[in-house]
């Protein structure tokens, strides 16, 4: 056909319909990626989901469209269509305009395609960004769409900034090696932090930290505005690549990241700034009720402990010297519990600790530790502080019907606690 001339010198992608929408041609960077495009009727190339539209308008258009060429209304067709092809290697989002020509007698739908399958993916994961998907969720869509370019052996995402250290969060690795992980490799760990926080754009990376067979490796810094959030990685076997196809490669995945990321450290810092208390890091009163009014425990004790002559404390020394009292109390506090009891500071000198499957011999051996730890002095500065400390504990006896419900414990620690105070500071009271 008259269109080779054209097409095989350009990557555009073109097919040509006849008047029963069959695929007479189609230019060669469209056989690239379908292969076995030719002699195939188009409705077999649309995804199931799209048929109905897209075949009746095309079916239309075949049947008027020698009545239409001959009186000279060729572009009827023009209008843009969206829709997905399925290709061998998935599904393609496609943009296609179409006119009638005729060539040699014989009618053909010439229909130019545009593959918008990279900015429909953005769409997509910007749609999941902004209602809250988790980073499980949105990274792999991410990743997925830079291992799709045949040239890249592999990616990784790792963050920087928003924990403590550099952390991999996803890899196109089916079986990542142990060396790709940043904590067990020195060297990758302190490149992507040299990374994610200095103002480089990309640099190239040791390739074989990731795969033995990779040629190449780059990373690129993920930053919100100058605040580093991680680091974006690809590798490959091909020769090696220049940074400006890096760079192009992988722009659009690394501001989806960013965006990822961004909302991912929000939610964090959203949550650890309701959920934990300001002042000494331990659970946040509203956090500790919620969690109270959720747990069901079998065995369960709450601790509801109070600080005396606080008051005396903060008014003799100041605030200052008061705050810096609660966080070391609090620490004291933490040192005494098991692995997964739950410390919460619910407000002025109030502590409080839930234990799930603890014993009463057990909460009062707590206790008498606690009591024993606060009961020594703190010191602040040059100075030292002593405080007589108060404890009350709700431990349900084993028919209780506070077993395995444990929103009325507080009220029972509350006024055991108030019992402790009017028995003289430096006691526990347990009620059953």
């Amino acid at each position: 056909m008259a269109w080779d001339t054209l097409a095989s010198s350009h990557p555009v992608l073109v097919v040509a319909l006849d008047a029963r929408m069959v695929v007479r041609w189609a230019s060669p960077a469209m056989q690239a990626r379908i292969p076995d495009i030719v002699d195939r009727p188009i409705a077999n190339l649309i995804h199931p989901d799209d048929l109905g539209d897209i075949t009746t308008l095309v079916a239309t258009l075949g049947e008027v469209a020698d009545q239409l060429v001959s009186d000279g209304i060729s572009g009827m067709g023009d209008g843009l269509i969206q829709t997905r092809l399925l290709s061998p290697t998935g599904v393609m989002h496609v943009e296609a305009r179409g006119a009638w020509n005729r060539d040699n007698g014989s009618l053909h739908l010439v229909v130019h395609i545009r593959d918008i399958t990279r900015s429909q993916r953005a769409v997509d994961v910007l749609g999941h960004i902004s209602n809250g998907a988790r980073l499980a969720e949105v990274l792999p869509a991410i990743g997925g769409s830079i291992v799709d370019n045949s040239s890249i052996g592999g990616s990784a995402f790792f963050s920087y900034g928003i924990t403590p250290h550099a952390e991999l969060l996803w890899t196109s690795s089916v079986e990542p090696t142990p060396t790709m992980f940043p904590m067990e490799n020195a060297g990758l760990a302190a490149r992507i932090a040299e990374v994610a926080s200095t103002g480089m754009t990309s640099a190239p990376v040791e390739p074989t930290w990731f795969d033995g067979d990779s040629v190449w490796a780059w990373a690129w810094a993920m930053k919100d505005n100058s605040r580093p959030l991680g680091a974006i990685i690809i590798w490959g076997v091909d020769s090696n690549v220049i940074p400006a196809v890096a760079d192009y490669w992988v722009s659009l995945p690394r501001r989806l990241g960013e965006l990822a990321l961004v909302r991912h450290r929000d939610s964090w810092d959203l949550y650890r700034h309701t959920t934990t208390d300001d002042l000494t890091g331990l659970m946040s009163r509203q956090a500790f009720l919620g969690r109270l009014s959720a747990s069901v425990t079998q065995s369960p004790a709450l601790l509801a402990i109070d600080l005396g002559d606080f008051k005396a404390v903060t008014d003799e020394h100041g605030h200052a010297v008061g705050e810096t009292l609660l966080k070391l109390a609090g620490m004291r506090i933490s040192a005494m519990v098991r692995a997964g009891d739950i410390v919460a500071r619910l407000g002025g000198d109030r502590f409080s600790i839930l234990a799930a499957d603890m014993s009463e011999d057990e909460a009062e051996a707590l206790a008498e530790r606690l009591l024993s730890s606060l009961g020594q002095p703190f010191s602040v500065g040059d100075i030292a502080v002593t405080v007589k400390t108060s404890i009350g504990m709700s431990v349900p006896a084993a028919d209780s019907e506070l077993r395995g419900n444990d929103s009325p414990l507080l009220a029972q620690a509350d006024q055991a606690l108030s019992s402790a105070r009017a028995a003289g500071a430096g006691q526990y009271i347990v009620v059953r």
